[in-house]
């Protein structure tokens, strides 16, 4: 079954959708037994910016980051949560994001460094771990600076000819085909301008 949001007709109506799809999001805080939540998250890349919604069919949207805004988009070491196929977009905060394959991943940090290729403010290094609140997990480095230890992507290296045609999962306005959970898919014949966003044809 379906676990994707309803919303209430919120969000912009006059841009189409790049790439949509559920991934599992890591919360900023932690559960009152100490363990840190991990949050299934409606994802819609649109020109200018990303938002996240609720899948419990409240329709809620939980949040909007302005691409403009991103400093990095990197994948995420295997071994920061014992997770595969994640990546991190690095804003005010660090967002982190789990897939359900590797391509999935990939294709979410294809679109998303297309969109900020153009962003003056891109860190040149960044942590594939992630800090406890004493240390980096990657590196060691007592300080919260995110700006990393690894080189980042070089965003001076012009992307190949059709990448985004390549990276991209066409987004239909009759039947939408999401990852879900449960690492299957499924399919809704609801269109995804339920999200309030314009679908751009196939």
């Amino acid at each position: 079954m379906l676990r994707g949001p309803k919303p209430m007709g919120a969000g912009p109506t006059n841009k189409q959708v790049i790439k949509c799809g559920t991934l599992l999001k890591r919360a900023q805080g932690k559960s009152l037994i100490g363990r840190t939540n991990w949050k299934e998250r409606y994802f819609v890349l649109q020109d200018g910016q990303l938002s996240y919604w609720d899948t419990t069919g409240s329709g809620v949207c939980k949040g909007v980051i302005q691409t403009s805004r991103i400093t990095a988009v990197e994948n995420v070491g295997d071994a920061t949560f014992l997770k595969t196929h994640m990546f991190q977009i690095v804003h005010s905060s660090i967002l982190y994001l789990k897939c359900y394959n590797e391509q999935e991943r990939d294709e979410w940090v294809a679109l998303l460094r297309e969109e900020c290729s153009n962003n003056e403010l891109m860190h040149r290094t960044f942590h594939p771990g992630m800090f406890d609140g004493k240390h980096w997990s990657c590196c060691g480095m007592p300080s919260a600076d995110i700006k990393g230890c690894e080189p980042a992507h070089n965003y001076s290296t012009e992307p190949a000819p059709g990448e985004r045609e390549k990276a991209a999962t066409p987004a239909s306005s009759s039947v939408l085909t999401l990852q879900t959970a449960g690492n299957t898919t499924a399919s809704s014949s609801a269109p995804l301008t339920a999200l309030g966003v314009a679908v751009a044809a196939q």
